[in-house]
């Protein structure tokens, strides 16, 4: 029987969540590398709110959650994340209950969890599943943030756990961003009551194209073609007709449009998140024609590559408003070419990231990752905050593990907080390098 169950394929669980996108991407991530090594290896995938929870809960928090991302709600998202270890203790029993099941009828081999709900009842599952199958398994339990003392949401409910049950969770991460003399095991003991020995110190959990790129850093710029994937008749006259205002040549086909950027370009990017913040990504438009109209034609192309969320066909969808904006500008300068487009894959992404000499964020977990390997440009971090041009107040307007994600990317890549109010003045070196802005002082 023995000899039997060792030539079955082993079976990786891969628990995660579908709020935002990030969770998803660690877990996708996860599972080519598992695959890369095991090719015979069985993967099941749950997602911890909607399979395990409840279909319409999830659901609901799912949708709740990307509304509140798209319209910068930050009170909201503070809220849902203060609130995981409520809903830890309301739904410890049916995450229990749904994980004990899972790991006795697949007959699982390994979990990796990439998302924050349910550790302990997770945990305890596994305890008793190891009584039926006399598996010792641990909870793998991937980080999708940089580790500061900001990701609470992630940290709780880690160190709320017993000692027992911390001895069957293995935690995955990267080295974490240290206050004054502390060092990496005062980190983790204070934040997770764990032993540095105990984390397992991993590379970014990279989608692929990222992993391609990471390999080219800091070689010499090299022209390079873009294919923006279009699904439907509206989102390609959208983005053609607004890519007319410049001087950009772009091949246009049925289900895509390529265009090339040249070494010579000035690249620029807007993406502020996988449910990108709207009323802030239009304004930043706006102000990016009014600082490129002020500089005048330096004798370059100026590129900036603007992604607007996954439906075009709507009425009000970000890329329709991002064209109409354009389309009222009657002093639209020639130099000028902005390609919008509707949410691309990681072969669009993670180029853009790597030749970009500006990128607009926000600073989502494995965003901050993703350009933590492969960005050279400078990284501004868009915060939610109104009414101040302090730049130490600015990460304020950030939900509190973004801000941990923005204070490191601060500290490890120069990143820099604005607002669209805060751009003309904080960023006019980037258009005008002779100008004397006291703020980059």
């Amino acid at each position: 029987m023995a000899g039997k169950r060792n030539n079955k394929p082993k079976k990786l669980l891969l628990i995660t969540s579908s709020g935002g996108g990030g969770h998803i991407q660690a877990a996708n991530a996860k599972a080519v590398k598992a695959l890369s090594e095991d090719p015979n290896l069985e993967i099941i995938q749950k997602d911890i709110l909607i399979d395990w929870v409840g279909r319409r809960f999830g659901k609901c928090f799912v949708h709740l959650w990307n509304v509140s991302q798209k319209k910068g709600n930050l009170r909201m998202l503070s809220f849902l994340s203060k609130n995981i270890p409520v809903a830890d203790i309301l739904f410890w029993v049916l995450i229990f209950i749904k994980a004990l099941k899972t790991i006795l009828r697949e007959d699982v081999d390994r979990i990796i969890d990439t998302q924050p709900v349910g550790t302990s009842a997770t945990i305890k599952a596994l305890k008793v599943a190891s009584r039926f199958t006399g598996k010792k398994i641990k909870l793998e339990k991937v980080i999708t943030e940089l580790p500061t003392e900001k990701v609470l949401h992630f940290f709780k409910p880690i160190k709320g756990l017993s000692q027992a049950d911390r001895n069957l969770l293995r935690l995955v991460s990267t080295t974490p961003l240290l206050s004054g003399d502390q060092t990496p095991d005062a980190f983790w003991q204070k934040n997770c009551k764990l032993q540095e020995s105990e984390v397992l110190y991993e590379d970014f959990p990279l989608r692929a194209t990222f992993e391609v790129f990471r390999q080219k850093l800091d070689a010499p710029i090299e022209r390079m073609n873009i294919e923006i994937k279009v699904k439907n008749y509206i989102e390609k006259f959208l983005i053609a007709d607004t890519i007319k205002r410049g001087n950009l040549h772009a091949e246009i086909f049925r289900d895509k449009i390529a265009i090339t950027i040249e070494p010579t370009d000035k690249v620029s990017t807007i993406l502020l998140g996988s449910q990108p913040t709207e009323e802030a990504t239009i304004k930043y438009v706006k102000s990016f024609i009014e600082m490129a109209n002020k500089a005048g034609d330096r004798g370059f192309r100026h590129l900036l590559f603007v992604f607007c969320n996954h439906e075009a066909e709507h009425r009000n969808s970000l890329l329709r408003r991002v064209h109409d904006a354009i389309q009222k500008f009657t002093d639209y300068p020639q130099y000028l070419n902005i390609i919008p487009m509707c949410f691309q894959g990681d072969e669009v992404i993670a180029p853009l990231y790597y030749r970009s000499d500006a990128t607009f964020t926000r600073s989502g977990g494995l965003t901050s990752m993703e350009l933590m390997t492969v960005a050279q440009g400078q990284i501004w971090i868009h915060s939610e905050i109104k009414g101040t041009l302090d730049r130490e107040k600015l990460g304020n307007g950030m939900p509190i593990w973004e801000r941990g994600n923005a204070h490191y990317l601060q500290e490890k890549k120069g990143a820099q907080f604005i607002t669209p109010e805060t751009f003309a003045d904080f960023c006019s070196s980037y258009f005008m390098p002779e100008s004397a802005s006291s703020s980059l002082a």
